[in-house]
């Protein structure tokens, strides 16, 4: 609406376009074709207002009667401030398993054993892509947004040869600023929203794992577990679509990225009592940085 210069012209719709240059007649004529492909309540603009009043009263204004009701009982058309979502996260980059692999390998815990089932190369990485993400945003603006999330790091799980084991998994709480480039529009049917946002995060990370000696009929000798824990400050950023099923359900695709100090592990040694055979697994870090994208559904209140 240019208000500035008395017209009412509407964005484009899937039938064309609607320049209406002030004629109140012309929008009640497509007013039901709005509010019809709205995702939102429609109300006319508030200029409008009095002229449906009147309307209303007039007896040759028949057909517009029901409309006229409409606006006049509703004031402001309903907007969403608050905005829940849970989504499923896959890793695309980073946070992977590869430095303790490596730390394995260096460390002689890979190689090739044969067993029942067939030969199993070592080390064997039980390591995944998923996660999981909780959070809800506040609407100051229809454009600014605060808010908060709950998400888990993708496992990362890599076995030896000898019953070697390392574990690492984390919890991130993250406090976000989000902009909303093109905001849904409730009047004129436009599902779809970007956003981008940034923010900081408080993770708590640990790297836990087990060395031992397998002597005779694999009985475990005198295991030596070990564990390093580290809470830390991390940076987040994201970019974010959502489209509108209806007022109050989106989809939303979202591309998120980490940037978080990664956890340093000692090295750690384990004597067999047996032959007295010392190994050692070196000293390695594990990251939990990465890009992820995520796919979910939000809901908005």
């Amino acid at each position: 609406t240019d208000r500035a210069a008395g017209l009412l012209i509407p964005r484009p719709l899937a039938a064309g376009s609607f320049i209406l240059e002030g004629d109140n007649e012309k929008y009640l004529k497509i007013l039901p074709n709005l509010k019809e492909n709205a995702i939102f309540p429609t109300i006319p603009p508030s200029e409008l207002q009095d002229f449906l009043s009147q309307r209303r009263e007039e007896p040759s204004s028949r057909n517009s009667e029901p409309l006229a009701q409409e606006s006049i009982q509703s004031s402001e058309p309903s907007t969403a401030r608050f905005h829940l979502s849970v989504s499923e996260a896959v890793l695309l980059s980073g946070s992977a398993s590869n430095n303790m692999i490596g730390a394995f390998n260096s460390s002689g815990f890979g190689g090739t054993v044969v067993g029942w089932f067939g030969p199993t190369t070592y080390p064997v990485d039980y390591s995944n892509s998923f996660s999981w993400n909780v959070a809800g945003e506040y609407s100051i603006t229809d454009h600014l947004q605060l808010g908060l999330a709950r998400s888990n790091f993708p496992q990362q799980e890599i076995h030896g040869k000898d019953e070697e084991y390392e574990y690492a998994n984390g919890i991130s709480y993250s406090v976000m600023c989000g902009y909303v480039l093109f905001p849904a529009a409730p009047l004129f049917a436009s599902r779809s929203e970007f956003a981008i946002a940034a923010g900081v995060s408080y993770n708590s990370l640990s790297v836990d794992g087990t060395m031992s000696s397998i002597f005779g009929s694999a009985y475990l000798q005198n295991p030596i577990s070990f564990a390093v824990n580290k809470n830390v400050l991390g940076l987040h950023a994201r970019a974010s679509y959502d489209y509108y099923f209806s007022e109050y359900f989106s989809l939303q695709c979202k591309l998120e990225g980490k940037l978080i100090p990664s956890v340093d592990v000692p090295a750690v040694s384990h004597t067999n009592p047996v032959n007295h055979e010392v190994k050692t697994l070196m000293q390695h870090s594990v990251d939990f940085s990465g890009i992820d994208f995520s796919l979910g559904v939000r809901c908005h209140l």
